[in-house]
Formats: C-alpha cells, sequence, structure tokens
C-alpha cells in the first residue's frame, strides 16, 4: 500500500507526527517485516553530531557501576581499604553520569508514538533505569559516612543494580535492534556518513 491509496486523514496524521519528530518518516521496501507490514526507524529526539545522545552518555554510568562492583570485590580480596574509597567515588560519578543520561532517555521516550509494544518496553526500560539508579544511589549513601570501611549493606545494594542492569540493558537492546528507536531513518549497510558540523546526514547536505 502506498501513500496515494491511503486516506487522508490517515496521511495528514502522519505528516503532523513528522513534522513534531514524534515519527521518522517511512523508509523504502527494505524495512518490510513479516507479512510486508512497513515500518521505519524511530530517530532519537536527542542528538549529538546526528548520534543518539541516550545512546553516547548511557556507557558511563554503564562502565561506572561495574567499575565500582570490582574495586568492592578488590577490596574484599586484598583487605585494602582505598579500593572502598574509589569504589565510592566511581559510584558518585556514576550516578551524575546516569542523571544525564536519563534525561537524554526521557527525550526519546515522549517521542515513541503511544500504543505501541515500543511505548510499552520503553516504560519498562526506564522504570528499571530508575531502580538501577536508586540502588547505586542507596549504595553511595551508606557509604558516604566512612567511604574507606566495607560496608556489606552497600555491596549488596550494588550487586543488585549490575543484576538489574542487565535486565534494564536487554530491554534496551530490544528498543534499538528489534524495534528501531534511536536509528537513523536512512539506516542501512551503505547509508551516507554523518557531517558532524551540522547534524545532519550527507544525503542532506546539498
Amino acid at each position: 500500500m502506498t501513500a496515494s491509496t491511503l486516506p487522508q486523514w490517515v496521511v495528514g496524521v502522519h505528516l503532523l507526527l513528522q513534522r513534531n519528530s514524534l515519527v521518522a518518516p517511512h523508509t523504502p521496501a527494505r524495512h518490510c517485516g513479516i507479512g510486508g507490514n512497513v515500518w521505519s526507524p524511530l530517530e532519537s529526539r536527542a542528538r549529538l553530531f546526528g548520534h543518539s545522545l541516550h545512546q553516547i552518555l548511557i556507557v558511563f554510568p554503564l562502565g561506572l557501576f561495574n567499575t565500582s562492583v570490582g574495586f568492592d570485590m578488590v577490596r574484599l580480596i586484598t583487605r585494602k581499604a582505598h579500593w572502598s574509597e574509589m569504589a565510592y567515588y566511581i559510584i558518585v560519578a556514576g550516578l551524575l553520569g546516569g542523571v544525564a543520561a536519563v534525561v537524554a532517555g526521557c527525550m526519546d521516550y515522549w517521542g515513541v508514538p503511544p500504543g505501541t509494544r515500543a511505548k510499552r518496553i520503553a516504560r519498562m526500560h526506564g522504570v528499571g533505569s530508575t531502580m538501577v539508579m536508586l540502588l547505586f544511589a542507596g549504595s553511595a549513601y551508606v557509604r558516604s559516612d566512612d567511604p574507606l570501611a566495607f560496608k556489606p549493606v552497600a555491596f549488596g545494594l550494588s550487586l543488585a543494580g549490575v543484576a538489574l542492569m542487565g535486565i534494564v540493558g536487554w530491554l534496551g537492546g530490544e528498543l534499538v535492534t528489534r524495534m528501531g528507536v534511536g536509528v537513523a531513518d536512512d539506516a542501512g549497510l551503505n547509508a551516507p556518513g554523518t557531517q558532524i558540523w551540522t547534524g545532519a546526514s550527507s544525503r542532506n547536505v546539498q
């Protein structure tokens, strides 16, 4: 089915949503799914040099939180207090990075059309991410009075946070890999490069 065979009100609604960045424009037939159902990727609303800002920022809290648990484990093995102190400050840095990633993620969330599976998964992803932040915030709070001391409760909160991050990360992968959220509308194996000085794909640059 082409745009010319669709009711005019359907075309009008789609163009209105597209104009407000709620949906990305439909791409060619290479994006046909099972039964010929055409879908299009949904480009991120928060972009830096043409790429999803959320996907750029999220690696920082993920790496820092995981590293903090590694430092706690080294503390258990070596019994050297400075590893606990480093774990504490790394968690604080991860929380700061996490706030920035959450803000960018919220901008993308509001751009996902309601009533879609992507919206439901994005909601679960967001709630899970918030819980991860709360777990590590609790871990940092327990450590704050004496960062050099090993606190089993703080370590347990961090372990729970890392375990939940695995689930949240899988949901994020589902959004990007399966549903095309945060994917450029001209994505493909031979997609044009991004012009970093404009934030636009080279196909848009005359």
